[in-house]
């Protein structure tokens, strides 16, 4: 019966699971790809922290009027600019700023090209939300066929001989998928946090023994301050 489980999930498993690892590492590789697409926006000399990270969002404000400003990313080894991800409905955008001036060097789609195209079958299939279930239904699919695997080939583990036929038989596959076992259960066990993360906290909250609490001071709100500020 386990052996019927593990082979008709295999099949349409390992196509599911040949894709998710090929967009998973060209992700994984995408600042290099996009260094050389965009070398503008990703080469260049220190940054000269002259102008405010508060000047820059309001630049950004003004330009792209209508988007919301998500997240304003600090300069780092790949890139010596601030970074604004912006998102207006399903679009989105990058928006490079210069640390001297605050003005505006460049932008970039991150859902545009093939990066795009594998960063979105990656998350979702281009299926919104029931692309995420179907992600986390397939990681589930995963870690049967990998149990179903480990619980079928460990009785034969120790009579395994790397010998002339090894190449030739199961014994490559049965090595293979138990070496690999471990590593393919905890990319399924994180990978489907995208899913179903509020489980997942609930499940962290409930393990710890204590929940994360948060007090706001009594009376009127405060005065929003500056990024700078907040930094200071």
């Amino acid at each position: 019966m386990i052996g019927r489980i593990h082979l008709w999930l295999g099949l349409p498993l390992a196509l599911y699971a040949l894709i998710m690892g090929a967009t998973g590492a060209a992700l994984m590789l995408r600042h290099p790809f996009q260094a050389a697409s965009h070398p503008q926006l990703y080469t260049g000399a220190p940054p000269a922290f002259t102008a405010s990270p508060d000047s820059a969002i309001q630049g950004v404000a003004q330009r792209y009027p209508g988007w919301t400003i998500l997240s304003l990313t600090w300069p780092h080894e790949q890139t010596p600019y601030w970074m604004a991800f912006l998102l207006r409905g399903t679009e989105a955008r990058e928006v490079y700023v210069s640390t001297a001036n605050a003005a505006i060097i460049g932008e970039r789609d991150p859902h545009a090209g093939w990066l795009g195209v594998a960063e979105r079958i990656h998350n979702n299939w281009y299926w919104g939300r029931n692309g995420r279930l179907l992600n986390g239904y397939g990681a589930i699919g995963l870690s049967m066929l990998t149990l179903s695997g480990l619980w079928l080939v460990w009785p034969r583990l120790r009579h395994l001989r790397l010998d002339s036929t090894f190449f030739r038989n199961r014994d490559l596959h049965y090595w293979l998928g138990a070496l690999s076992s471990a590593f393919v259960l905890v990319i399924c066990f994180t990978g489907a946090y995208y899913t179903w993360g509020p489980a997942y906290r609930e499940l962290a909250y409930r393990w710890l023994g204590q929940r994360a609490a948060v007090k706001l001071p009594a009376g009127p709100p405060a005065e929003a301050l500056a990024l700078s500020e907040l930094l200071r």
